[in-house]
């Protein structure tokens, strides 16, 4: 019985196949070269058609803590994509409003491992309030005059 377990944990070989054949160039490609830059958007892409339940924009879900070694277990793809696409991902506004408390996190495969604890939603909320701050600030610096040497600029925002 633990040897119909193991597939299932780590995508394997077996999945690379069944891939698009575009994604799976591109991961060939980066396990020839590891250190080859990655756009966020791209890293995001492999690690989305690699492991679809896990990923979703659409409706994003807390993922488990430590995926990150689980994904680099699987030999699919280096570290420095799955970390980018990790950065990139958990960094929407969409997953983040997704990490509440008590929600649960997942696996690769979809599987429910965990709740977000406390005080990982407060500090997801800290950093989406941070963030509503910030846009806030660029709108009434846009609407400002400013003033390089004799120059006078006005920069207006139209909404």
């Amino acid at each position: 019985m633990q040897n119909a377990a193991a597939p299932e944990q780590l995508p394997e070989k077996a999945q690379l196949d069944a891939l698009d054949e575009q994604v799976r160039k591109r991961i060939q490609q980066l396990a020839a070269k590891p250190d080859q830059p990655v756009l966020r958007s791209e890293a995001l892409w492999l690690v989305r058609a690699l492991w679809p339940e896990a990923f979703s924009l659409t409706d994003p879900k807390p993922l488990k803590i430590g995926i990150h070694k689980e994904m680099f277990n699987s030999g699919l793809l280096p570290m420095p994509v799955i970390e980018t696409a990790l950065r990139y991902y958990t960094r929407l506004e969409r997953y983040m409003l997704a990490t509440t408390t008590g929600a649960k996190r997942y696996d690769l495969q979809g599987n429910v491992c965990g709740k977000v604890r406390l005080q990982e939603a407060v500090s997801t909320e800290i950093k989406l309030y941070e963030r509503m701050l910030a846009r806030e600030q660029t709108v009434e610096n846009a609407n400002e005059r400013k003033f390089i040497g004799k120059l006078r600029l006005v920069a207006r925002i139209t909404r």
